[in-house]
């Protein structure tokens, strides 16, 4: 079984932001197309005291699974901001988005083959990145949505709120946008936020995809590795 978190509950890749995964081998002549049935078809052939091996051994494998997987959406989300934003990508900025996902992953199991779990997950807010959605203002009218001007040069917001900023009011561009604005010295205006009751967030993150991407690894070297480790046992004088 495998997950992706944060904290959905299903059998196999569990995770909030992808939906489960479906993995498939081959034994004896046999596509199972779910592997936790294929799994079981292997240990089934040996006696009971070896399943721990063969749990030990496709915990190993989930784990390098679930890694490349976090090493996939990291190159893949790594450009500099804001040039790393494309239809597909989102920019580097702090890190600790991409980077919580590595941090999330943990393997479970209780020494048999059907208690293996993997979750994978990260940030509370990957999960709009990986399937879209809208984002609407709550509690206030509108978002506050930073321009260059209220931004570090890695993308960053420079202070955590619009209220933060002394010297602001708001006014509307000449396309009709709502502007906060603040007044520097000698007379300068520089935008600093746009105004928004809703904005539209595209699904970049492909965490789903690259489960799918890797999961041939995973069953096969699932396969091979929980054999060795029986067999380990199974062959030990």
């Amino acid at each position: 079984m495998m997950t992706w978190e944060p904290r959905p509950r299903w059998r196999g890749i569990r995770t909030d932001m992808a939906k489960a995964t479906q993995l498939e081998f081959s034994y004896k002549g046999s596509r199972y197309r779910d592997a936790e049935k294929g799994l079981r078809a292997l240990a089934q052939e040996f006696p009971k005291d070896f399943e721990e091996n063969g749990s030990k051994a496709l915990g190993r494998v989930m784990l390098k699974y679930l890694k490349g997987v976090s090493n996939a959406l990291t190159k893949r989300h790594g450009g500099a901001w804001p040039s790393g934003t494309t239809p597909k990508t989102l920019s580097k900025r702090s890190g600790k988005g991409v980077g919580s996902i590595a941090k999330s992953i943990d393997i479970k199991h209780k020494n048999t083959i059907d208690s293996v779990t993997g979750y994978i997950g990260g940030k509370h807010y990957l999960r709009i990145h990986e399937y879209g959605g809208v984002i609407k203002a709550k509690n206030v009218r509108y978002l506050t949505i930073p321009l260059k001007a209220a931004l570090n040069s890695n993308g960053t917001p420079k202070k955590k709120s619009a209220r933060q900023w002394p010297n602001t009011f708001v006014a509307k561009s000449k396309k009709g946008n709502l502007i906060i604005f603040q007044k520097q010295g000698r007379g300068r205006i520089v935008p600093l936020y746009v105004l928004k009751e809703k904005v539209t967030i595209k699904p970049r993150l492909g965490m789903g995809d690259s489960l799918n991407a890797l999961k041939e690894y995973f069953v096969d070297n699932a396969f091979s590795e929980m054999h060795k480790g029986i067999m380990s046992e199974y062959t030990r004088v």
